[in-house]
């Protein structure tokens, strides 16, 4: 059982609050003496015994830190063009169970109707803890504010690798961009449209800041779809 801190831990002693406690109490039927992990923003993992349960608050005592498993020897930036906020859950949970390190939400010239990021800050990360329950991860995506294109390619301009997926024939693929690259760098930035994709003055705008284009195959993918692929792939071969 694994419970999320607000908080970071000072001392020996914490309490768990909110929607949580509630979790603990109700789902878990929390009673002293039970053992349970907890995890905060800043990576930490601890195990705790349960001293008190309340109506709104438990009380427990940490035990002793516990070891995280190896983060990826490299780090992972996604560039992601927003677009509606339930695919958007789902984005961010699947990039939570992928190891990304990073987030950039970003506005383009082509971006889908409807409510893209309505209420976001809370609501993602609430989908981040969820998933980050599930896959036992303790860190949690670094978000960016809200930028324009223009604005993420000044921001990440100190990146050492960024690629832009992208759709055309002409292109060539993810592994061959890859292939090309020795050494490569401990930390890569990944740019994905919203469903309307990518413009002509966005792509020029893109070379003209060499960042390397790519794409991933024949057919056109839904945005969450390519992203999951970019970084699945990015995973896959720098493990190799």
């Amino acid at each position: 059982m694994r419970f999320f801190l607000s908080e970071k831990i000072e001392g020996i002693y914490t309490k768990l609050t909110g929607s949580e406690n509630h979790h603990l109490i109700h789902v878990y039927r929390a009673k002293p003496g039970m053992e349970v992990e907890l995890f905060n923003a800043q990576g930490e993992l601890y195990l705790a015994r349960v001293i008190a349960c309340q109506k709104e608050q438990t009380n427990l005592q940490i035990i002793n830190t516990m070891q995280e498993k190896p983060h990826w020897p490299f780090q992972i930036t996604l560039a992601q063009g927003v677009f509606k906020s339930q695919h958007w859950d789902l984005l961010l949970e699947k990039c939570m169970e992928l190891g990304l390190y990073r987030l950039i939400p970003m506005t383009t010239q082509h971006i889908a109707a409807g409510n893209l990021t309505a209420g976001r800050n809370e609501r993602w990360q609430k989908v981040m803890i969820a998933a980050a329950k599930q896959c036992k991860r303790t860190s949690l995506i670094q978000i960016d504010s809200v930028q324009s294109f223009e604005q993420m390619l000044a921001s990440t301009k100190q990146i050492p690798l960024r690629v832009l997926a992208h759709t055309g024939p002409e292109l060539p693929s993810f592994k061959k961009i890859l292939d090309c690259i020795s050494p490569m760098p401990p930390e890569i930035l990944a740019i994905v449209g919203p469903e309307g994709g990518f413009s002509q003055t966005e792509i020029e705008l893109a070379i003209a800041h060499n960042i390397q284009l790519f794409s991933l195959g024949p057919y056109v993918l839904r945005a969450e779809t390519a992203a999951w692929a970019v970084i699945s792939s990015l995973n896959f071969y720098l493990q190799a």
